[in-house]
């Protein structure tokens, strides 16, 4: 089966200002689910697609952006987990008609969610051009690429393959499923390691004003990766810090 990640999900304990912030920046609706003990969650809709979800969490719990890995069998792996440095931040727990997880880091810090769907659950069409305002790409910032690389081709059986100067491709057979980079100098010494991001815009300096206007903080403005595109690094008012990305070429489709 695929391993690939499947859903991304923002965890904040200010889940309607959160909401919000997304809903103008994005034109993202939300539409909300009594997931019981588990409080209300919102799923975050664009247009028609399904683009990601907002959960509540403990008022210790910092907000971040997290995705759900799907990896077929979460208990079987949690043993692996561990021998491979990783940490478990939960117990595995069921989302009814949806499927199974668990909340771990990996060995330097970053959050992932190991998950298995529902026998007859809907799965992405994983060929299938990124929708507009959805996520397009992610990639793990890391203290110890090295460390990072090992852990993820050893839990998942991903295969790794440099493509620069401190950047890591992480390959399911001929498809990437996402990079590994060296955290940047500019970052705070105490940012910690964690998976961003990359939301699909049309125009990234629109973008960045309009975040910037709702609250956001620009942690990078726009800047441009030759012949690839253009992309500018933002902290939601809660501090959840996500990208923003626009391909080279006319439209933000391609």
């Amino acid at each position: 089966m695929n391993k690939r990640f499947v859903w991304a999900e923002l965890m904040t304990n200010h889940q309607g200002g959160t909401s919000e912030f997304y809903r103008a920046l994005f034109g993202w609706q939300a539409h909300e689910k009594n997931m019981g003990e588990g409080g209300n969650y919102l799923m975050m809709t664009a247009g028609e697609a399904q683009v990601a979800g907002i959960a509540n969490v403990p008022h210790e719990v910092p907000t971040h952006w997290a995705s759900y890995l799907e990896v077929g069998d979460v208990d079987a792996l949690l043993p692996r987990i561990k021998e491979l440095g990783g940490t478990l931040l939960s117990e595995p727990f069921d989302i009814p008609e949806i499927g199974r997880a668990v909340v771990a880091k990996d060995p330097n810090g970053a959050t992932f969610m190991p998950f298995q769907g529902a026998p007859g659950s809907a799965k992405p069409d994983f060929d299938a051009a990124p929708a507009l305002h959805s996520v397009c790409w992610r990639e793990v910032m890391a203290r110890d690429t090295e460390a990072a690389v090992a852990f993820y081709t050893g839990l998942v059986g991903w295969t790794a393959e440099p493509m620069g100067p401190g950047v890591t491709m992480l390959k399911e057979g001929d498809a990437v499923v996402g990079t590994v980079r060296e955290m940047p100098e500019m970052a705070p010494k105490d940012a910690p390691s964690h998976w961003m991001h990359y939301f699909l815009v049309e125009d990234i300096d629109q973008s960045v004003s309009k975040a910037s206007d709702l609250g956001a903080q620009v942690l990078m403005p726009g800047m441009d990766i030759p012949e690839m595109g253009r992309f500018a690094v933002l902290s939601d008012p809660t501090g959840g810090v996500f990208a923003i990305w626009k391909n080279a070429g006319a439209g933000g489709r391609d």
